[in-house]
């Protein structure tokens, strides 16, 4: 059925409005972060908390540990072609998974001058969640929930301990 007012069908109208809207959420969460540097700081500590959080679930159970070894799906993203890349990992000691998953984490850092898809998909995601929620004023409220709300700091992004 075509919408008389613009002579497009209301399907591609809808269309046509969801794709602002997305385009709108997503530049917004960009100028966001832009002008609001402690976000990238917020994002690398819950990305660390979350770390911290599986190296404790691998001390406590050795279920966690036999699936370690035997090798699980981790995410990797790839900054040359701008994508994430699911590898199988396998991890026989503490040292070991904290290695994978810090490079994992690391292998991300939300930029808001890059269009790739991913980025689009990280800032519209966080977009909308920042305009429902309010921009965070802490790591803890960064994410919809935190997983490690006490996380002592006791990883760090930039190094191996």
């Amino acid at each position: 059925m075509e919408n008389k007012d613009t002579g497009f069908s209301k399907e591609l109208e809808a269309d046509i409005k969801f794709l602002g809207f997305i385009e709108t959420v997503e530049g917004w969460a960009r100028a966001v972060w832009k002008k609001n540097p402690q976000l990238l700081d917020f994002y690398k500590t819950v990305r660390l908390s979350q770390v911290a959080w599986d190296l404790d679930v691998y001390d406590k159970s050795e279920k966690v540990r036999a699936s370690w070894r035997k090798g699980k799906q981790v995410v990797f993203y790839n900054n040359q072609e701008h994508k994430d890349e699911s590898r199988v990992v396998k991890a026989n000691s503490r040292d070991e998974l904290k290695k994978i998953l810090l490079d994992s984490v690391r292998s991300f850092v939300p930029d808001p001058d890059d269009m790739s898809p991913e980025m689009e998909d990280y800032f519209f995601d966080y977009g909308s969640d920042w305009m429902a929620r309010g921009i965070p004023t802490c790591w803890q409220e960064y994410n919809e929930y935190c997983r490690n709300p006490c996380y002592d700091g006791s990883l760090s992004w930039d190094e191996d301990e």
